[in-house]
């Protein structure tokens, strides 16, 4: 019991008794289903608008509640409004699906107000189908956090240097990591990666700079610390010679310690030392 349009003796579309329409499919499995069968050419669907004037086209989901019979009432929150899935046959032959894309209202419907978050969601390779990335009502951006407490939101996925933000340059496949570490000082990493060509899993860099829940700074260290018992708001460490540079563009003051003498020296631009600090016998040069 159904109606069937052929074209050139061959079946083009067919309606159903059970009201699905299907275009190149006999069996169709939604209201409505469009395929090329064993084509070798895309499928797709086209909306043209060819008018002279500022006219848009659209595809629009809707969603009412109903009381009884076909009337429309309210929605509420978590209600979907509508969903896109992106499918594949799968290895047993079914289609699986590897990508969704969800809008889903949230917090108080009222009249001409429907606050609504859109969340999407991906198929890993553990089989593993998930919320990836939201964007709430108010506009706020989750990536890893279905909840958003800031314009954007991070949540990382794990406690490594892959589980972060990666800047890669342009060219010459290196780049720089920065990766909140949950550890006993909460800190911020800021870690270079002189190889981003490397999986996603074997991803490393070298901490180069290391700011703590505290507020203290450790640049080539990780844990500042100091031999008097407290905490220094700055902790450098440098293999070879190291030097600290306070440079307001007309004069400069350098704090500079040679690895080879032991000898902590301060001078000012160009001139000799000002005064130096000798680490082996505690002498002082002014």
């Amino acid at each position: 019991n159904s109606m069937q349009f052929t074209t050139n003796s061959s079946e083009a579309m067919r309606i159903t008794s059970g009201g699905k329409v299907g275009i190149g499919e006999s069996s169709p499995s939604g209201k409505l289903h469009i395929t090329d069968g064993d084509g070798q050419v895309s499928t797709g669907v086209y909306i043209t608008n060819e008018r002279n004037a500022n006219n848009n086209n659209y595809l629009r989901f809707r969603k009412a509640r109903q009381a009884s019979g076909t009337d429309h009432t309210i929605i509420t929150s978590g209600d979907y409004l509508g969903q896109i899935d992106f499918q594949g046959c799968d290895a047993t032959n079914g289609y699986e699906t590897g990508a969704t894309i969800y809008a889903i209202t949230e917090g108080t419907i009222a009249s001409n107000q429907i606050p609504t978050n859109l969340q999407f969601h991906t198929e890993n390779t553990s089989g593993t189908h998930a919320e990836r990335m939201r964007i709430s009502a108010d506009g706020h951006i989750g990536i890893g956090a279905s909840t958003p407490k800031a314009t954007t939101h991070f949540k990382m996925a794990g406690n490594n240097w892959e589980d972060g933000l990666l800047l890669e340059h342009d060219s010459g496949d290196t780049g720089w990591n920065i990766h909140p570490e949950n550890d006993g000082t909460n800190g911020l990493w800021f870690g270079y990666n002189a190889d981003t060509t490397q999986a996603l899993t074997s991803q490393s860099a070298t901490g180069v700079m290391h700011l703590t829940s505290s507020g203290t700074v450790g640049i080539g260290i990780s844990t500042p610390a100091s031999d008097f018992g407290f905490t220094p708001l700055l902790h450098l460490k440098k293999d070879g010679d190291i030097a600290f540079v306070l440079d307001n563009a007309t004069e400069k003051f350098e704090f500079a310690m040679n690895n080879d003498t032991d000898v902590l020296r301060l001078h000012a631009g160009s001139l000799s030392d000002i005064i130096s600090f000798d680490a082996s016998d505690g002498g002082i040069g002014v």
